[in-house]
């Protein structure tokens, strides 16, 4: 049980410092609406996440127990851990947070909804939710209990992360010049084709894929 749970907030660790389009949309309303408003669009986001791995769960728990199918999940979500990785090593990165004027809201629930429908309505989102799941299910056995510990402590992690982003807003703002974030891209796609090479070398000859 404590592995999984190390595990998923790892995983939660590493997932938070991803820029996108949600990531610059969390910064961009904590610093014109502040604090709380930016905790709102966080915990939207974490909704629409927890949504999309469970559907992924209860669409692919019936057939994890294959062998072969284990073995083309872990080779299929190497291949697209390198992609990604090679997407993020290329990517160009943002210049600066986007800080174009917002429109008046009087509701926190409307940035509950927002984080929520911005996360959800990306493809990426759910493309990489069903290969994560399907790795770890494997990973896992299927075993439910371990499968939900890893995903419930990366998804409070993930959450509890963006809530100190919304917090430190103002000054994180400064750091992500167009240099830095060309930096981390690169980082981050060495990380995720390195991570996508070793599922697929775990795959062939057998041995464990964590």
């Amino acid at each position: 049980m404590l592995y999984p749970l190390l595990s998923g907030i790892g995983a939660g660790l590493i997932l938070t410092i991803l820029p996108g389009t949600v990531f610059f949309g969390l910064i961009q309303t904590s610093i014109q609406k502040g604090f709380k408003y930016g905790g709102m669009y966080a915990l939207g986001v974490a909704c629409s996440d927890l949504l999309c791995i469970l559907l992924s769960y209860y669409v692919i728990s019936g057939v994890l127990e294959n062998k072969v199918f284990q073995n083309v999940v872990a080779i299929s979500g190497g291949v697209l851990m390198c992609i990604f990785g090679m997407f993020y090593f290329f990517k160009p990165s943002e210049k600066t947070v986007p800080l174009n004027p917002m429109q008046e809201e009087t509701r926190k629930g409307n940035f509950i909804l927002k984080g929520f429908l911005l996360n959800i309505f990306n493809p990426v989102v759910l493309f990489y939710w069903v290969g994560l799941v399907s790795i770890v299910s494997v990973k896992y056995d299927n075993k439910q209990i371990l499968v939900f510990t890893f995903f419930a402590a990366l998804v409070l992690t993930i959450l509890m992360v963006d809530i100190l982003k919304s917090y430190i807003a103002n000054r994180i703002k400064y750091f992500f010049t167009n240099k830095r974030m060309t930096a981390l891209n690169k980082i981050l796609g060495i990380l995720f084709f390195s991570g996508g090479v070793k599922l697929m070398f775990d795959a062939y000859v057998g041995n464990s894929f964590f």
